[in-house]
């Protein structure tokens, strides 16, 4: 009976170990577990269904549970059908034999199905923001996923889920300029967080490739943070204008090649709007090609229309409202490639600026003050400054070259880049005429002192002289300057010395000027303006006319003479008198066609000769700003006299008329007035060609002359002789 016992114990034994091992192994097939795992799916959702063939049951008997998988199940939502590899799910063993079939959890396998029919089966899950974002923003792709969900005692998903797998061949709409596709990517979701790896993607069909990429779900938002990488790309104009709006800008990219790293990170709430953007980029630019819409000649004389940067390193920082942006490299403006080295700093409203550019064989002109960089010495040219919603502040702008130096300190411009304020300017360099220019200004409140020991205001006066001071508004502020040079060159070969003086602006008009000043042999020089009310009176007397009348280019060969000039202004409107004394000309094309065309040659072989000397030419004129009206201009010398009227507008029209008489005919004529001509020219009467009369008209650069003989002078003319005659 006992080996009866033993055996049948035995077994027993031996049945259900084997039983147990072909469970464990092979498991049994049961339908029992398909009614119980759709009733827990339509829990979420009655439109969600789980069509399951057979359920294979195996034991696990290290955790006393029973393991239950299907094959080829199939998810029906609504009417759409999701291929499913396997499912699986675990019970204890407990509830298996009390018929209580409570799943612990689901492990579900997919075959590839398309993305948006996940989302919308995830949704019926678990709904939340990040599912409603992409839901509504990926619109293609396909993926494989393998997910996992523990539910708890009641039978709820519990938050440990897992869901990992692969998506490819994704599509999201992100903006209506940026077409995001070719998205490829493995990626894991665990309850708020959602990783994403090996990632490829491609906008605007640039390929762009990232490491990791990570979604953590917040209380109000999802925070997410990666890095994104490209290798060396290539954009022309029109895939440029499709990431960057570029109309209406100085510069337009037409080309570049570059590659970049970038770490960022940023946070989106349910309404997409994007805060705590953080970026850290790292570019380099093989090359990039922009058209250069302002030229720049002023400053680069020899500038391209397109401009190349080549082999830049930039660095880029984003935080939040604060920005940063470093950057050097090579780039061509003119014939030879310099350096240049840049950084940009904005937070909030300020933004801050910094530039070297060193330049090497190529030239460099500032023209209004004389200086041109040696084409084969090197220049490092620096700009600093601060840029904020009402001023332009250039705090350094310094060009230096060897010796040379131009330095400019806290240059404060207004919105409309009027200038507000210069603290100081220091000026030390040799122009291109070899001149020495040493000066210094600097400020003291709203006064400022001027003082050097050299300077050349040859181009500054030209300056002055062609610049329609009515549309120059420089200055936001009202100043003073005090004046005070050594030498004060006027052209390369006439300088003043001992220039002392002041000046006051109003109104971006000079109301007071007084400046006394004297040539190398002591000719005097004092120009003065006085104001009073709406009234402006100038003043001005050079004991040396020559300065000032050569830099008109249709007068060659002046020499000698003094100048006098007097004006007064009322309302921008004024009445002028110019007078210069005993002076010769040598040269002036339109009195030598003049003089031609009157067949007055001999006259005219003196002019472009040795020249012709008058005693005096005195002109009264009066001007708006744009047309210079000739009341009249009357010039009286041994050889010939003139009388002439009209007017000028300026760059468009020069109409003149006017009497011209060779002095023989001027004595002859004088001669015949009884006892006045034997008083005047004796009785000595000459003799030759009478006189003409003549027009000039046209384009200042295209003026036509024509002549007329004289039968007989004028009155006017008579008495204008007269007077002059009386004088001398």
């Amino acid at each position: 009976m006992k080996k009866f016992v033993l055996y049948l114990s035995f077994l027993i034994l031996i049945v259900t170990i084997i039983s147990i091992g072909y469970v464990s192994v092979f498991g049994i097939k049961t339908d029992s577990f398909n009614s119980q795992i759709n009733n827990i799916v339509n829990k979420f959702d009655k439109n969600l269904n789980v069509e399951i063939n057979k359920v294979h049951l195996y034991l696990n008997i290290k955790k006393l549970i029973i393991e239950a998988r299907t094959h080829n199940p199939k998810i029906i939502y609504s009417g759409k059908v999701i291929d499913i590899e396997t499912i699986k799910t675990q019970i204890s063993i407990k509830s298996f034999f009390k018929k209580e079939y409570l799943i612990q959890n689901l492990d579900i396998s997919t075959k590839s199905i398309k993305i948006n029919n996940l989302i919308n089966l995830i949704e019926t899950v678990r709904s939340s923001p990040e599912i409603y974002i992409l839901k509504n923003k990926i619109k293609k792709g396909y993926l494989i996923a393998d997910i996992k969900i523990n539910f708890d005692k009641n039978g709820k998903i519990k938050n440990n889920y897992e869901i990992n797998g692969y998506l490819k061949d994704g599509k999201i709409d992100l903006l209506k300029e940026y077409d995001l596709n070719q998205i490829h990517f493995l990626f894991e979701i665990k309850n708020k967080i959602y990783n994403l790896q090996d990632v490829k993607f491609s906008i605007n069909e640039l390929d762009f490739f990232s490491d990791k990429i990570s979604l953590v779900k917040k209380i109000d938002d999802i925070f997410i943070e990666g890095s994104v990488k490209n290798r060396i790309l290539e954009l022309d104009k029109d895939q440029i204008s499709k990431i960057i709006n570029l109309h209406e800008k100085k510069f337009t990219i037409k080309k570049i090649n570059f590659s970049s790293e970038n770490n960022f990170s940023f946070k989106i709430n349910d309404k997409f709007k994007i805060k705590n953007l953080f970026l850290d980029s790292k570019v380099k630019i093989e090359n990039l090609i922009f058209e250069n819409k302002k030229k720049g000649k002023y400053f680069f004389p020899e500038i391209k229309n397109e401009i190349y940067l080549k082999n830049h390193n930039i660095n880029f920082y984003l935080n939040n409202n604060f920005y940063n942006i470093e950057g050097n490299g090579d780039i061509l403006l003119q014939n030879e490639i310099d350096k240049i080295k840049y950084s940009f700093d904005n937070k909030d409203k300020s933004f801050k600026f910094k530039t070297i550019l060193e330049l090497s064989q190529n030239p460099l002109n500032i023209e209004f003050l004389n200086f041109k960089k040696d084409i084969m010495n090197q220049a490092n040219i620096k700009i600093e400054g601060i840029k904020n919603d009402n001023e332009l502040i250039f705090k350094i702008i310094e060009i230096k070259e060897n010796n040379n130096q131009i330095y400019l300190k806290n240059i404060f411009l207004d919105s409309h880049l009027k200038i507000i304020k210069i603290d100081k300017i220091n000026l030390d360099f040799f122009d291109y005429d070899d001149v020495k220019n040493s000066l210094k200004i600097s400020r003291n409140g709203d006064t400022y002192n001027l003082s050097g020991t050299s300077f050349n205001a040859d181009n500054l006066i030209t300056k002055v002289l062609d610049s329609d001071n009515s549309k120059n508004k420089l200055f936001k502020k009202d100043f003073d300057l005090n004046l005070k040079i050594d030498q004060t060159y006027l052209d390369k070969d006439n300088y003043l010395n001992n220039l002392n003086g002041s000046l006051s602006i109003k109104d971006n008009k000079v109301k007071f000027l007084d400046i006394k000043s004297q040539f190398l042999n002591n000719e005097k020089f004092i120009l003065s303006i006085k104001s009073n009310n709406d009234q402006i009176i100038t003043t001005l007397f050079s004991g040396k006319a020559v300065p000032l009348v050569k830099r008109y280019n249709f007068i060659k060969g002046f020499e000698e003479g003094e100048l006098e000039f007097f004006s007064e202004e009322i309302n921008n409107k004024s009445n002028s008198t110019l007078k210069i004394l005993d002076f010769k000309l040598q040269e002036l094309p339109s009195l030598t066609k003049l003089l031609t065309l009157a067949s007055l040659q001999g006259i005219a072989d003196i002019l472009t000769g040795e020249g012709i000397r008058f005693n005096e030419l005195e002109m009264n004129f009066d001007s708006d700003g744009s047309t210079v009206n000739i009341t009249e201009l009357y010039a009286i010398g041994p050889a010939i006299s003139i009388l002439m009227s009209g007017y000028i507008v300026k760059d468009e029209l020069v109409s003149l008329r006017g009497t011209l008489v060779p002095a023989t005919t001027i004595n002859k004529t004088i001669g015949s007035i009884p006892f006045l001509g034997k008083i005047l020219v004796g009785s000595q009467v000459g003799e030759g060609v009478f006189g003409v009369s003549f027009k000039i008209k046209g384009h200042p650069k295209n003026l036509e002359t024509t002549v007329n003989p004289l039968k007989t002078l004028t009155p006017r003319f008579i008495t204008r002789t007269l007077e002059k005659l009386k004088k001398n």
